[in-house]
């Protein structure tokens, strides 16, 4: 398959790493960027590291995160909300509180952009294997949009509707 569109990927841990190794191996064009340097080393031949967020998505037209907490995903979306995000889409996988996905999704959607939550259900493993689960919420256009590179590193993806529905059904699994 050809992919036309520009993927960034930013949040190379335990479960970032395998996840884009999953992308980078099925051809896709792959930016990425991770506050620790070293752990882009492994994307240096097939994918492009990145210095810094700014310079990933504004070559990027979706961009996947995949952080720790709350914390850490406000902090990378601050620096991505003071941009021009206009026309780009946002995916977060992290494993955030529903509150915190909604207000980050209500503050890309006023500045242009597309914003939807994909949290996992699935540990490190099936992060390698390409097995994990997906609880999608959002504009279901911007699913269908992503379905194919989800699918890359799932086995299965559940759109679940509105923004938030995502990380609230995602406390189930």
């Amino acid at each position: 398959m050809e992919y036309k569109d520009k993927i960034g990927f930013i949040g190379l841990g335990n479960m970032g790493k395998p996840m884009a190794k999953n992308l980078e191996q099925a051809g896709v064009p792959l930016y990425v960027y991770n506050r620790t340097p070293e752990k882009m080393n492994d994307f240096s031949v097939k994918s492009i590291p990145c210095n810094d967020i700014y310079s990933l998505v504004k070559e990027c037209d979706i961009i996947f995160t995949m952080l720790t907490n709350d914390d850490a995903v406000h902090a990378v979306y601050e620096t991505i909300l003071s941009m021009d995000i206009a026309g780009k889409l946002f995916v977060d996988m992290s494993t955030i509180s529903q509150d915190a996905s909604k207000a980050i999704s209500e503050t890309t959607k006023l500045k242009g952009a597309s914003f939807i939550d994909a949290p996992v259900a699935g540990s490190t493993q099936p992060a390698k294997d390409g097995t994990l689960i997906f609880m999608v919420g959002g504009d279901e256009a911007d699913e269908k949009k992503v379905l194919p590179y989800l699918e890359i590193m799932g086995k299965e993806v559940k759109y679940m509707g509105a923004n938030g529905q995502g990380c609230q059904c995602e406390i189930m699994y």
